[in-house]
């Protein structure tokens, strides 16, 4: 094990943890209101190319579904929601948490906010990241009869012609901005897209820069909290606030790296979690606790909302600002250039179904975060995000990193049998060394989740 504590570390809240729900909250409520200023609202804008919609004003973006919280808090009401979109022809071989929500249109509750009003959006886009994504964005257009717009994100390795994908993928973003213009109306302002991109590179930057503070022994944060912030980050990177927002929270990270505030009492082991965690049964992500072990993040958490400089050994670290890289953001067409090398050069998420580079990354994320084993999760409901975890498995043993896997859903509670994924991972912990000790002992008080 990294660390073998034999007295508990120091603990304390987050304090700008409050702030950043906060913020949460008021985007939320800004985008129930979106109607009432007048302004556009749109399906999709999810985890990528946030910012392209900002030309038109302050629009609001439904995303993945902004009632997917009240959903996973609901575990029947997951069901039900899932089983809606089923009825309907949205199988299992889509994206689960873009399925649970489209079931949630089919049960009258998507698109309504807590005032009884229903919002009806203006249009709907999607980044094809994945063939499953873009299903699920074209059955939201036909529910609510709008018209559809899809980029397709091209995934290439860096020994491929990046400069090809770069201009492919610009000459799309400039199509649907021509596009949103035609459909809402519109004049389009391109000096709102260029702060828009700048914040989203930003965040993007403190985000890489607060993952990173996780290498630190003791952990500051859990996947737990970080993953609270990756949830406003999903449709928010280029919102106002957000880049400051998230720059304070990695500031206090900081800080208790230097006085080694620990996110758990104690950090006898270090585990990464790969592959979304099932959303609606938080207790999986606490199971470590009672053996004083932490998960402390992982490759597709780390890679989600990241701008990361790639290496020859396929090493991370936090890439540097767009001036520093010679990325000057001043008018459309240097806006478009900008997001482009954000995700084809600098993101680690769109080359994840790219086997060869997925599973050096992980070895190397492993070794760079100093964990003790990893966590797989064969995710039926994200096909993407599990593909190859078995052949990674293969190549972490080749490297002696201890690891093990359960099969689940992360929006899906019919795929997860609970006692055989605690057994499953309670008998991992067990065979890294460790015994299960009490919460009293480890001075671990029961937390409200998110």
């Amino acid at each position: 094990m990294a660390v073998s504590a034999s007295a508990p570390y120091k603990t304390r809240p987050i304090e700008s943890w409050g702030k950043m729900k906060e913020v949460r909250r008021n985007i939320m409520r800004d985008l129930w209101a979106t109607k009432k200023r007048g302004d556009v609202l749109y399906q999709g804008g999810y985890a990528a190319l946030v910012s392209l919609p900002a030309g038109l004003g302050n629009a609001g973006a439904f995303g993945w579904g902004p009632q997917m919280g009240a959903i996973m808090r609901d575990p029947a009401l997951a069901r039900r929601c899932n089983e809606a979109a089923e009825n309907d022809g949205l199988g299992p071989d889509c994206c689960v948490t873009l399925r649970v929500n489209y079931g949630s249109a089919l049960i009258g509750m998507h698109n309504q906010a807590r005032s009884g009003e229903k919002l009806q959006p203006d249009f709907a886009w999607d980044v094809h990241q994945c063939e499953a994504q873009a299903k699920t964005a074209q059955y939201f257009a036909e529910f609510y009869k709008v018209p559809l717009f899809a980029i397709d994100m091209p995934i290439l390795p860096k020994t491929h012609d990046m400069e090809a994908g770069i201009k492919y993928l610009v000459a799309q973003m400039h199509e649907f901005i021509e596009w949103m213009e035609k459909v809402t109306k519109r004049v389009y302002k391109d000096e709102l897209l260029v702060e828009a991109a700048k914040r989203e590179w930003q965040t993007s930057i403190e985000w890489s820069k607060l993952c990173e503070l996780q290498k630190a022994i003791p952990a500051p944060l859990d996947y737990r909290l970080l993953n609270s912030l990756a949830a406003l980050l999903v449709t928010s990177k280029h919102k106002e606030g957000v880049p400051e927002l998230t720059a304070e929270i990695v500031a206090e990270t900081r800080e208790r790296v230097g006085e080694k505030i620990a996110a758990m009492p104690y950090e006898r082991c270090r585990l990464l979690h790969e592959g979304q965690p099932p959303y609606f049964y938080p207790p999986l992500l606490k199971i470590p606790r009672d053996y004083g072990a932490t998960f402390i993040g992982g490759r597709m958490l780390f890679a989600l909302h990241g701008a990361w400089e790639l290496h020859e050994d396929f090493s991370w670290t936090a890439a540097r600002t767009p001036k520093e890289l010679g990325l000057e953001i001043k008018d459309r067409d240097t806006a478009l250039r900008a997001l482009a090398e954000l995700y084809l050069v600098y993101g680690r998420m769109m080359v994840q179904n790219l086997q060869f580079y997925k599973g050096e990354e992980t070895i190397q994320v492993v070794k760079g975060w100093h964990a003790d084993g990893v966590v797989f999760h064969l995710d039926r409901g994200c096909k993407g995000g599990a593909a190859g975890n078995i052949k990674n498995r293969f190549e972490l043993q080749q490297a002696n990193i201890p690891s093990t896997c359960y099969e689940g859903s992360n929006a899906d509670p019919r795929d997860l049998a609970e006692t055989q994924v605690v057994d499953r991972i309670e008998a991992f912990l067990e065979s890294l060394g460790l015994t299960k000790i009490t919460r009293e002992t480890v001075g671990i008080a029961d937390e409200k989740e998110d």
